[in-house]
């Protein structure tokens, strides 16, 4: 009797993590399914990552700047400085902030939490973050919880971002995109 009392709650327990897996599995599965649906195809970051564009030169945020920094603090690199007012594409993860900026985000090397309101010049950006620009597009980009590729022209020096912060580097997001985004968000919001 004792064993069958035993079996019984080994069973039972089985079969409540089974429910329970199936339920976080189908719920991470919609999580993902919705998520996807928002990025649009030209910003998915797939395992092997295509040529670029005619036109479009590759960089990577630790190609900005020099290393060792030197006892003159950050310089740029030879590559940045070719590229300035150039077409680049570039993979990073945008960094989250609520709310949304309209017409404009941050991508950054590894994800990151923008500060509030109160504590732009204290966030822990890495300082070769890029703020990325949509032109005339006031769009206020959901955060996007994984790896994106942009492609945009490539601005670099001081600017001071209508959010607060004081960007070094800027991507004007390329046309193309700023409207598959909207197209993106757009069919979000009809659906909902």
């Amino acid at each position: 009797m004792h064993l069958k009392a035993t079996l019984f709650h080994i069973l039972q327990s089985v079969c409540l993590t089974a429910v329970y897996l199936t339920t976080m599995l189908s719920s991470l599965a919609y999580a993902e399914s919705s998520q996807q649906y928002l990025i649009p195809q030209s910003m998915q970051v797939s395992d092997q990552l295509t040529s670029p564009a005619a036109g479009v030169t590759d960089i990577k945020f630790n190609e900005l700047y020099k290393t060792p920094v030197g006892p003159k603090g950050f310089d740029l690199t030879k590559k940045t400085i070719a590229l300035i007012g150039k077409r680049i594409r570039i993979v990073g993860y945008m960094a989250k902030s609520e709310p949304a900026t309209p017409g404009l985000f941050v991508l950054s090397p590894s994800p990151v939490e923008m500060g509030d309101e109160d504590e732009k010049l204290v966030d822990d950006f890495p300082p070769n973050v890029m703020f990325v620009h949509m032109g005339d597009a006031q769009l206020a980009v959901p955060y996007i919880d994984r790896l994106i590729k942009l492609t945009g022209t490539l601005q670099v020096g001081s600017f001071d971002e209508v959010d607060g912060h004081v960007s070094t580097f800027r991507l004007e997001l390329d046309p193309e995109i700023v409207k598959d985004l909207t197209r993106a968000l757009s069919s979000t919001h009809a659906s909902k």
